[in-house]
């Protein structure tokens, strides 16, 4: 305390009004900044959760199409008849009619044997696939759930991704052997089962959807946007790293655990699922189907690159920075004229203070000199006044003195 009071009054004044200037406008910009901060935080967390919810509707009104072609199918003329020949002609007509949605189209009869099958490709081209006529599916998932009287009225059977064995007998095993499969019953017109329709749905088609949706976002701003999609254990179905579908399980991971939950829907941050050291902001979706599609639970992630995601809010603070630092100097400069303003008069004062105080010296020396009889000294009144005093009531103080 003694120490304060050895500090000159144009410090105290400076500190005093760079206080009360700078703290209230310090604590309105924290203030402002928090709230402008969670509106931009939240309005990112919207943008990747949409993008994740808007890849998931599209796959999913993709899918619920193919979930009724192979019904429309089942249930056409030429595949109730069981006729090889002709079922052949219409598989070709609807393989291009639908191209490039579907891989192979196969109808096997009630013995488990394929009797049809497609033989043109996804471009028209014609397609090796007679190795697959006569061979014997009946232990197959598909064939049975399809023969056994198991499935409700209009409802497909459907196989998630997975490499499938009548892909890699016409393509060859591996990533062109994956296929989705989409199978219903062929019944006569009373209605007893008389084959099995199946479908192996083009996988890049998916691949389609997914890009024109990461498109669309990265022309929006969102340049490093990603999606990706996992089955309802955790298994990557599609990545921008192809190698790791069907091969990497990520359910331990918690935005994928998040998006694996019935009905989730929401973002959240997280570490890079790519093993990279920067952040992500993760938008996801968990998978419903559509109308009559009942969906797989798959859980769809989008993924931004956080710097990217909250540069808004970094811009923000760097902006409410600068003008801070702006006002910060206005506020410095307004409070040294204020302190050198107030400052001035009381420091003439205390110096023409100082100055009657040496005339009362001289008064005194000149009384005591007169007791004695001295007569020879003289003394002046001082009469010089303060210069320019202010008009304030400082200055007023100072005139009186």
């Amino acid at each position: 305390m003694r120490k304060l009071n050895d500090v000159k009054l144009l410090p105290k004044f400076m500190a005093l009004f760079l206080v009360v200037g700078i703290v209230p406008l310090t604590v309105i910009a924290l203030i402002s900044r928090g709230q402008a901060s969670s509106s931009l935080e939240g309005e990112a967390e919207s943008k990747v959760a949409e993008l994740a919810f808007n890849a998931s509707d599209k796959l999913d009104r993709n899918l619920f199409e193919r979930y009724g072609d192979v019904q429309a199918y089942a249930l056409s003329q030429p595949a109730k008849a069981m006729e090889p020949e002709g079922l052949n002609e219409w598989i070709n007509t609807m393989m291009g009619i639908y191209s490039p949605i579907y891989s192979l189209m196969v109808v096997a009869g009630t013995s488990g044997k394929i009797v049809a099958v497609n033989t043109v490709d996804l471009g028209g081209k014609p397609l090796e696939t007679k190795a697959l006529i006569g061979r014997d599916v009946k232990g197959e998932e598909w064939f049975k759930t399809a023969v056994g009287n198991t499935l409700q009225p209009n409802q497909t059977f459907v196989e998630d991704l997975h490499e499938d064995s009548l892909m890699s007998a016409v393509f060859g095993a591996g990533e062109k052997a994956y296929a989705m499969s989409f199978t219903y019953p062929i019944r006569d017109d009373g209605g007893r089962i008389v084959g099995v329709w199946t479908n192996r749905f083009n996988w890049n088609v998916t691949y389609d959807v997914l890009n024109a949706v990461i498109e669309r976002a990265r022309a929006s701003g969102m340049s490093t946007a990603e999606l990706m999609i996992v089955s309802a254990d955790g298994t990557v179905l599609a990545s921008e790293d192809t190698s790791q579908v069907l091969s990497r399980n990520i359910g331990s991971e918690k935005v994928v655990q998040s998006a694996l939950v019935s009905g989730a829907s929401g973002s959240e941050p997280g570490d890079a699922l790519d093993g990279t050291d920067h952040g992500h902001l993760y938008g996801y979706f968990n998978s419903a189907g559509f109308a009559t599609y009942p969906g797989l639970g798959w859980g769809v992630i989008a993924a931004q690159n956080q710097s990217e995601a909250l540069a808004d809010v970094g811009a923000l603070t760097n902006k409410i920075l600068i003008v801070g630092a702006f006002a910060a100097i206005v506020v410095a400069a307004v409070a040294f004229w204020v302190a050198i303003t107030l400052r001035r008069p009381v420091v003439a004062v205390v110096a023409r203070l100082a100055a009657q105080r040496e005339s009362l010296g001289r008064v005194e020396a000149a009384m005591s000199a007169l007791a004695q009889g001295d007569l020879t000294i003289a003394v002046t009144a001082d009469r010089e006044k303060i210069p320019a005093p202010s008009r304030d009531e400082v200055g007023q103080a100072a005139t009186s003195v």
